[in-house]
Parts: C-alpha cells; structure tokens; sequence
C-alpha cells in the first residue's frame, strides 16, 4: 500500500515536466483511496521542482534507501 509521505520512483519518462524514469519524489496526497497520488519532486537543494498527479503504474514505492542520480535540470 502506497501512503502519504512516502518515497517513490518514477517507473517511465514525463519530458513534458523534465522527469525521468528513475527520479525520485514523494507522495503527499493520496486520491480514492489509491486511485492516483499527487507527487512532489524536489531539486538537490531540497526546493520544490513541481506537484503532479501520477497513477499507480507510474512509479513505485521505494523500500530502501537509494543514491538519487543527480542531473541539470533548467526551467528556461
């Protein structure tokens, strides 16, 4: 079961949002009981990039701890 505050890891590609398979985010809104989940990514500072909703298929819950892969992220 997938819970708010959560640790997740995208499953697929979102270039429309720069997010790539392996990215990492956490849950902090859970929609119809697990329907869809509002999922917040942060940059390496800890500021937060963006919120999206994702499906359940799209990511998964993270269960260890992981080395988060850096990369240049530019909003321009």
């Amino acid at each position: 079961m997938i819970s708010k505050n959560d640790k997740i890891i995208l499953n697929i590609n979102i270039p429309e949002h720069h997010l790539l398979k392996g990215d990492l985010g956490e849950v902090i809104f859970v929609h119809n009981e697990g329907e869809a989940f509002d999922i917040e990514f942060r940059n390496i500072a800890g500021e937060i990039i963006i919120v999206i909703k994702l499906l359940p298929a799209q990511f998964q819950k993270i269960n260890i701890i992981k080395i988060p892969q850096i990369k240049k992220f530019n909003l321009n």
